[in-house]
């Protein structure tokens, strides 16, 4: 009995022991195991990379072959699995080849893309911005057919060519496809550089807009025409200011430092292709029956095309923006009249229109449209009553022409999320019946002649605003920011003023506390707390998720707030400049690795420049404190700044010499100014390299010796002052 028993717990326990290692499989499938017929290919994809470049830093660095089977390649970068069959279902290889300084590619990326064809279950594949050309057809791109599940394919920013379309067809399973920045041409073949995504998608594509950096020019990578909302918590808005200082501090970051930003729906330049067509049909595309959002911005139609998409049935979304459709006539109401009148979206910005805007044919024609975009064209005249009859419009933008007259017929659109009149010729007073506008998420009226105060009632009710810009126009008196505290969900508050008449008054009532957390506070030329000291503003002690601060040109007084940087971990760009801020520069106890954009200059600065400003800020791209009366000698923690694109020190009481490093350790300087100082030693003896410096400025120091025999022949060395 005893021997039965004891045989028993041995069975019971030899089958409990094979459960829990099955148990124990199946987890460590789920958490990192995938098909091994797809980790070869995956590795085969690697070795593709290797092979056409060779790497010192390597862009895939954990796929690494570990020589087990079914190994651990779902939880390898830019790779996601289906968790219970733990098939790749995305795959993010996007800008992984290496390319030269300027972005532009070294040699094209010799990959055999039948190799993903080993993916049954892949979903989406991003091969966008590798280098790729048109042999990729020639290596099995239409074979990719069989992938029934697959739908984005994003080719985009590549060296593609007409070649790809015969493929192309051949993917019928397709929702998205993208074909941006590529080189096609001439008449435009069967599907056409298009965007095919359901309504959520186009969210996600918004919300994780790139920005690329080529030659000094700003690139997005995707252009969401409406959506200024998307990713609010980057950075700022590119915008070019009107108040006489270039583009200004907002613009000077996003074009220098590649940062993300938030962007008008017309003011960037695209990198896509430009068509000449004469003729397109699109008896191809109408076989798509998936079919819903359809991009086609930044071609060459005319008005006569747009009758053609008629075809398109099931659209529920159309970009034509940047076409240049009607620049001799007006906008194309009988032709758009042909589209399918459930249409939601419509986007007809930068097209030339001209005349009075079309608000009469568009209710007529679209009865259940939420997004409207009209932006960069030449429409005149005043918003016509007509646009009450608009009463599912969600998004609204009428940005860049030259519009005027009243905003009273905006008042009765109660679903309106977002409204941008930015950029045009609106005067007269704010209307009172905006703050009605309950839903409103983001108002911008920057750009304008609009007068008068703004009463602290105006906002009180919009519980709903993220963003808010009223920059450039010619607002009077004082506005209390404190009128701003109960709208909890403010991310955005955006005031360049340059207007004297324009007080912003943050200090009452006393001890107010805002119930918002900003992300983004420019504050340019409002004269801030004219009439109580010009003081910093006291309830940024408050907020802990600041990106952005922009507190330029307001006089403020006091000693530096050096808490404002200790205050704000999150801090990626700080401008205090021209005030009259005094003190001493003092570096937080913490390590701020976000911080890019560091601007002090002209204010009344004293001391040295602090010797641990490396180890808080290492990855500072901008740093000025030009034109104060710091003195002491340049601490060479500031030629260990290896990101730094620009520094300026001059105008200021430095004394010493210049740290070699200036020269040798940040190989993307490019602007260097140390003028104006008692700076001393043969800074430029000798075989120096510039790197890629093209301004520098040394005049008004004490330097001595010859200027070495290389320095004037820099190929980037534009400007030279010494």
């Amino acid at each position: 009995m005893d021997c039965w028993c004891a045989s028993k717990i041995k069975s019971w326990f030899y089958w409990l022991l094979i459960l829990m290692m099955i148990l124990i499989m199946m987890v460590c499938r789920i958490e990192g195991g995938c098909i091994e017929e797809e980790r070869k290919a995956l590795l085969k994809v690697k070795a593709s990379l290797i092979h056409s470049y060779g790497f010192t830093v390597d862009p895939l660095a954990s796929w690494v072959d570990d020589g087990s089977i079914g190994g651990e390649c779902c939880d390898w970068e830019r790779v996601n699995c289906n968790t219970t069959t733990t098939h790749v279902t995305i795959l993010s290889l996007s800008n992984i080849v290496p390319k030269m300084s300027n972005g532009w590619c070294k040699r094209n990326w010799l990959l055999n893309v039948s190799v993903f064809v080993h993916f049954k279950e892949l979903l989406s594949l991003d091969l966008s911005s590798n280098c790729l050309d048109d042999g990729i057809v020639n290596t099995g791109l239409g074979r990719l057919s069989s992938l029934k599940k697959l739908e984005l394919l994003d080719l985009s920013d590549n060296h593609i060519g007409n070649d790809i379309f015969p493929s192309l067809g051949d993917l019928t399973f397709l929702k998205v496809l993208h074909l941006g920045g590529n080189n096609l041409k001439g008449y435009f073949p069967a599907l056409g550089m298009f965007l095919v995504l359901p309504p959520t998608f186009l969210i996600n594509i918004c919300n994780n807009t790139d920005v690329i950096l080529y030659n000094y020019y700003i690139y997005f990578k995707q252009i969401c025409s409406f959506g200024k909302l998307g990713d609010i918590g980057s950075l700022v808005q590119l915008r070019n200011a009107s108040h006489g200082r270039g583009i200004g501090f907002l613009g000077f970051v996003c074009n220098l430092f590649s940062l993300r930003c938030t962007h008008k729906f017309s003011s960037i330049p695209l990198p896509t292709n430009y068509y000449f067509v004469e003729s397109f049909s699109f008896d191809q595309v109408s076989l798509l029956k998936k079919l819903k959002v359809l991009n086609l911005r930044a071609n060459r139609f005319n008005e006569s095309f747009v009758a053609s998409l008629s075809v398109v049935l099931t659209l529920k979304s159309l970009d034509l923006s940047g076409n240049y459709m009607l620049s001799e006539t007006s906008f194309p109401a009988e032709e758009l009249s042909k589209l399918p009148y459930d249409l939601e979206v419509l986007l007809l910005s930068g097209n030339d229109f001209n005349g009075t805007l079309p608000i009469q044919a568009v209710a007529s024609l679209f009865h259940h449209l939420h997004v409207l975009d009209l932006s960069g064209n030449n429409f005149v005249g005043s918003i016509p009553s007509k646009i009450q009859e608009l009463s599912s419009i969600r998004v609204v933008s009428f940005a860049d022409n030259k519009l005027n007259g009243s905003l009273l017929g905006l008042c009765e659109l109660k679903n309106l999320n977002e409204l941008d009149l930015s950029g045009n010729m609106f005067d007269g007073n704010l209307p009172q019946c905006f703050n009605s506008l309950s839903s409103l998420k983001l108002l911008d009226i920057s750009s304008n002649h609009l007068i008068g105060s703004l009463p602290p009632s105006l906002f009180g009710n919009l519980t709903s605003l993220e963003y808010v810009d009223g920059s450039d126009n010619k607002f009077e008196g004082a506005f209390s920011f404190s009128s701003f505290a109960s709208l909890a969900k403010l991310k955005v508050v955006r005031f360049v003023c340059n207007n004297d008449k324009f007080e912003m008054e943050t200090e009452e009532p006393m001890g107010w506390i805002p119930t918002f957390q900003l992300k983004v506070l420019v504050l340019s030329g409002c004269n801030i707390n004219r009439h109580k000291g010009s003081v910093v503003p006291r309830f940024l002690l408050h907020q802990r998720t600041l990106r952005v601060i922009d507190l330029s040109h307001n006089y403020l007084e006091g000693h530096f707030p050096n808490w404002l940087i200790k205050n704000s971990t999150m801090l990626e760009a700080l401008n205090l400049r021209n005030n009259s801020l005094g003190g001493t520069i003092s570096m937080p106890s913490y390590r701020n690795a976000n911080l890019r954009w560091l601007d002090m200059s002209e204010n009344h600065m004293i001391g040295t420049i602090p010797g641990d400003i490396q180890t808080s800020f290492p990855s500072l791209r901008n740093l000025n404190l030009s034109r104060n009366s710091l003195d002491g000698s340049i601490p060479s923690s500031v030629g260990d700044l290896n990101m730094l694109w620009a520094l300026d020190l001059s105008d200021n009481e430095l004394s010493g010499e210049v740290p070699k490093g200036l020269f040798t350790n940040i190989p993307y300087l490019k602007v260097l100014k140390l003028s104006k100082n008692l700076l001393h030693g043969k800074v430029l003896s000798g075989n120096l390299s510039f790197g890629e410096i093209y301004w520098l400025a040394l005049d008004n120091n004490c330097f001595t010796g010859k200027i070495g025999n290389g320095t004037m022949n820099e190929p980037s060395l534009e400007i030279f002052r010494y």
